[in-house]
This record gives C-alpha cells, structure tokens and sequence, in this order.
C-alpha cells in the first residue's frame, strides 16, 4: 500500500511540473495556499471528473507547442499562449480554471505532506520493529511458496539492518548531547557541537509540520481518495507500434 501511494505521489508530481510549465505567470507574487479552495470530498469528486478532459487538452498542448520545460523568452512566450489556450478551452467545457488549478495545487501540498509522514514513520523505533515482526509472522504462512518466503526474508533482513543503523545513529546523537555536559568544553565547541545535533535530528528524527493554509481534514480526504486519484493520474503506457492494413498489403 505505501509503495502505491509513493507511486501516486509520484505521478502527481510529474504532472504538476508540467501544469507549471504551462501555466501562464500572471504575477511576480504566488498564489498562497489560504487563497485556494478547501479540500472536501465533493471538491476533488469533482476534480476527478474534470481531470480527465484536463489531461487531454494538456497533450493536446504538448503537442501543438512543444516542450516548454527551458527558460528561454521564446518557450515563456509559447508558454503563456499555451496556458492561455488551455485555460480557454478549459473555460468552453465549463471548467473553472482558476479553481481546477487551485484544487490541484492543494492536492500536491497534501501529497508531499502524506509522503513526508511516510517516510518519517520509517525513522521511529515502534514502526521499524511493528513491521519486523510483522514481516516475520508473514514468514511462517505455509501457504506461502519458498519464493515468496525468500522475498519476505530479504525484505526482513533489509528492515533490520536498518533497525541496526537507525540504532547507531540514535547512539551516536545521545553521546553528542551527553558530551554538551563537559565542562571542559569551550563554548565554540559546544555550538558547533548543538549544531551537528540539530543536523542529525533534522536527517534521522524528522519532525512533519502540517503545511501552512491546509488542514488535517483535507489531507485526510485527499488520503481517502488517493485510489480514485492515482487511477487518473498514471501515465499512460507507451502504445506498441501496430502495422496497418496498407502496410501490410505493402509488405505482401
């Protein structure tokens, strides 16, 4: 399940940084997310149902203008056409641009903070050890095949050697803030020494902050929805070239 949601959040953030590419820059300043709309089930329901029509006229774009991903004037100018374009057409099905994008834009912040959750989880003691065991229990099935038993084993052995490394670490910061203690220590050393702590707490014990202009209600509805979303959102599968009758006929 986490490796779909990190694929989903994947998805949603390549596709983001094409709207980006494409959107026109109206304004120096950005639009903050307490100017967007909340996030409710009725909302990205109806996201879900625009998406689709959203995706179509993105590819359309993309293949009248081209890539839009430099810097250059000429691609600026090509992409504020675009993005008036789209908006345009979006505005003819009876979109509303402005909000379609701010939804999607809330919907992104929500997925990086799920994602952020995510991996901070992967840093706490309880959860490494809650999936150890689990992993184990799942091991002893026997109604699972010696590959899929092995497979397990070595997703087990990878959870548990970072269970040993995560312990070492935790080590190494609680020798750092017991040798803050040392009277002998000048109190440049003991700056830079708070310092390498603060920096090993940011990378091993990472604190998630909810973003600002969003609520834990909205980011449960966007995790709610997260199937509905991904399934939307995938990249399409590269079609296989197919012959066609005439070149058929040809080859005949």
């Amino acid at each position: 399940m986490k490796s779909q949601m990190r694929i989903g959040i994947i998805s949603i953030s390549l596709i983001l940084l094409f709207v980006a590419c494409g959107k026109k820059q109206e304004a120096e300043k950005p639009e903050t997310s307490t100017e967007l709309p909340t996030l409710t089930e009725e909302v990205i329901d109806q996201f879900i149902r625009d998406y689709p029509a959203f995706k179509r006229l993105s590819m359309e774009m993309k293949q009248k203008f081209g890539d839009l991903s430099d810097d250059s004037p000429v691609t600026a100018a090509r992409s504020t056409q675009a993005a008036e374009e789209l908006e345009k057409r979006l505005t003819e099905l009876n979109i509303d641009s402005d909000r379609f994008f701010g939804v999607f834009q809330k919907i992104i912040i929500a997925a990086m903070y799920i994602n952020a959750v995510e991996q901070a989880k992967l840093s706490d003691p309880k959860e490494i050890e809650a999936r150890i065991i689990q992993y184990k229990n799942l091991i002893e099935n026997p109604d699972l095949s010696d590959e899929e038993k092995a497979e397990l084993q070595t997703q087990l052995d990878q959870l548990e050697n970072y269970k040993a490394q995560s312990e070492q670490r935790r080590n190494k910061i609680e020798e750092l803030k017991t040798s803050l203690e040392n009277p002998e220590l000048t109190e440049e050393e003991k700056t830079r020494t708070q310092e390498l702590i603060d920096q090993l707490e940011l990378i091993y014990n990472p604190q998630v902050e909810l973003p600002e202009g969003i609520s834990e209600e909205e980011v449960s509805v966007v995790r709610s929805k997260f199937p509905e979303l991904m399934a939307i959102m995938q990249p399409e599968e590269p079609q296989q070239a197919t012959e066609t009758p005439s070149e058929t006929t040809a080859v005949q």
